[in-house]
């Protein structure tokens, strides 16, 4: 994630924009002031997200649209809160939280709604070689303390 966000590529979350499914990026929220990269604080504001708000996508020369559907608060090892179905093209931004920590994740659900959603196609899990067996959501790197001291979140 040091280079932009990820697409968090996992069975049963493993759409990318267009498809049924869910499209899941993460990013980072906040890393530490050691670390590179210039994308360290990309999800730093998501938590001000609502509902009603738009996130755009651009995916191969197209835009797409999706409007936020809500919020929510998981450990990092709830990778079930991504399988929120297939009957529709949808987007789940992740980031930790609280920002500067690894303790939890936040996640912003959204709907596609431009292009029309109904022209979406079938994900086919044959495109990807997704992981099965994702035990945890990424994370920000260790702070400055924590490397110091060994401290595990």
């Amino acid at each position: 994630m040091d280079k932009g966000v990820a697409w968090f590529n996992i069975k049963g979350a493993n759409a990318r924009p267009g498809e049924l499914g869910n499209f899941a990026l993460s990013g980072h929220s906040s890393n530490d002031w050691l670390d590179g990269g210039d994308y360290k604080f990309i999800f730093a504001r998501l938590e001000q997200l609502s509902e009603g708000d738009v996130i755009y996508v651009n995916y191969k020369g197209v835009r797409y649209t999706y409007t936020v559907t809500g919020t929510k608060v998981v450990k990092p090892t709830d990778v079930s809160a991504l399988h929120i179905g297939t009957d529709k093209p949808r987007i789940t931004l992740i980031t930790c939280t609280p920002l500067g920590t690894a303790l939890n994740r936040l996640l912003v659900f959204g709907d596609q709604i431009s292009p029309d959603p109904s022209a979406a196609t079938q994900h086919s899990e044959e495109d990807t070689s997704s992981s099965d067996d994702a035990a945890k959501m990424p994370s920000n790197s260790p702070t400055f303390i924590e490397r110091i001291f060994g401290i595990k979140q």
